[in-house]
């Protein structure tokens, strides 16, 4: 049989079209890629124009202070509750009778328990004194947030109002 040169093999055809098939895959990948970086440029963009507009209104920047305010209350009511908690504990384990023999008539067995009753009255009014310390401590550290932050802000929590523009003259 005779070969010819210019003739090509049915391995170079093979090695031509997986070499093609890797070549369109790659350019799939790197166009996935390009779509995806300029989605994300784009929302990047649209925030900044939105900042961008709120400035020039004179609007303050979005934060969520309101969450911050929430989780620092949530935060000292909960620490309140762990000390009131504690404070019971520590109450309870002091006031145990010490152990040994039992002399007493049902009469002293009566007084032990309403000064045991006495005790745990007087530690849950501890503990909700507390927790009122706690949730007027958190109130305030919202009204002073909201105050640094938005002297206009609404007492309901709303957002301030809108500056009205101005018109020129």
């Amino acid at each position: 049989m005779i070969r010819l040169p210019d003739h090509p093999s049915s391995g170079d055809l093979q090695r031509a079209r997986e070499e093609l098939s890797t070549a369109w895959a790659h350019l799939v990948t790197a166009a996935g890629q390009v779509e995806h970086a300029s989605r994300r440029r784009g929302a990047l963009a649209r925030d900044r124009a939105v900042a961008a507009r709120r400035a020039a209104r004179g609007e303050l920047p979005e934060f969520p202070w309101r969450w911050v305010g929430l989780g620092l209350a949530a935060g000292l009511v909960l620490g309140a509750a762990g000390t009131a908690a504690a404070l019971i504990r520590r109450h309870a384990r002091g006031d145990q009778a010490e152990p040994g023999p039992v002399h007493g008539t049902a009469a002293s067995v009566r007084e032990r328990a309403t000064a045991a009753v006495h005790n745990a009255t007087s530690a849950v009014h501890g503990a909700a004194s507390a927790a009122k310390d706690a949730a007027a401590a958190a109130r305030d550290t919202v009204g002073k947030v909201r105050d640094k932050v938005g002297g206009d802000a609404d007492p309901e929590g709303g957002p301030p109002p809108a500056p009205e523009p101005s018109r020129p003259s």
